[in-house]
């Protein structure tokens, strides 16, 4: 992987967020506090992609009223929303 290295986490979600299409209305559903940023030595590249995948799950299962709380804390990235889930069939 030609992109290992060490990142900030805050800096690759903002990224990712920036990236990631979402229509205007969407885009007001999701919400990221940057505060306690920490570093990370992996792929930016893979850590954007799974960031993708949730976000794409998100809009996908969670329903159009969902809201996304994504916030860093004690070293960790946390992805939460208010949506329903995927049914387990």
């Amino acid at each position: 992987i030609t992109d290992f290295n060490i990142y900030s986490i805050s800096w690759i979600v903002n990224e990712a967020l920036q990236e990631f299409y979402m229509s205007p209305e969407d885009r007001k559903k999701v919400h990221f506090d940057p505060n306690n940023d920490f570093h990370i030595r992996g792929s930016k590249r893979l850590l954007k992609h799974i960031i993708f995948n949730l976000l794409k799950n998100t809009f996908k299962h969670a329903g159009s009223h969902a809201e996304i709380q994504i916030w860093l804390s004690r070293n960790q990235l946390h992805f939460k929303d208010t949506g329903y889930g995927i049914k387990q069939e």
